[in-house]
């Protein structure tokens, strides 16, 4: 038994325990069968390590000619509903044509965020097209809040979400 504090602590020092928060990510119209998770886990300091991997997304070629390269953009929640974000290239998805899949690893300080997948010509697109093919608002769930109007999908968690309404069509 002497170790489980030592084994505890260094679990609390690295963030470990804390476990890593999932959020499901759908595709837009352009790529309806998209579908995948971001994952968020404390890093160093106040870092976390953002992990997206999406799954049956079709090549980027796909939605125009001279298209090549899906980027990953991350902005904050802009205060104002109506003021569009600002967003920010993290960079291009590893996309594997083969397996129609994209995975991209980077680390922000950002807790609550928009992450949006673009089709772009090139991997250093100064700005997002309107080719958006995936997007997801994330939100911690003590921070979520009047602007959660259900429409993305809830956080994934072991646990899972309660239900919505009435279990089974029961009252």
């Amino acid at each position: 038994m002497p170790r489980l504090p030592h084994a505890l602590a260094l679990c609390l020092a690295l963030g470990a325990c804390g476990g890593a928060a999932r959020y499901a990510i759908t595709g837009t119209a352009r790529a309806e069968l998209a579908q995948g998770t971001i994952q968020l886990e404390a890093a160093e300091g106040d870092l976390r390590l953002l992990t997206l991997i999406v799954d049956q997304l079709e090549g980027p070629e796909d939605h125009g000619e001279g298209l090549g390269h899906y980027v990953v953009w991350l902005a904050p929640l802009p205060e104002d509903e109506e003021q569009a974000p600002s967003f920010t290239r993290l960079g291009a998805l590893e996309y594997d044509a083969e397996g129609k899949s994209g995975r991209f690893s980077d680390t922000t300080r950002l807790r609550t965020f928009v992450l949006r997948i673009t089709a772009e010509a090139s991997a250093d697109a100064a700005a997002p097209s309107d080719l958006v093919v995936a997007e997801r608002i994330v939100r911690p769930a003590a921070s979520r809040g009047a602007r959660d109007d259900g429409s993305r999908p809830p956080a994934i968690s072991p646990v899972g979400a309660p239900p919505r309404g009435p279990v089974g069509g029961l009252r």
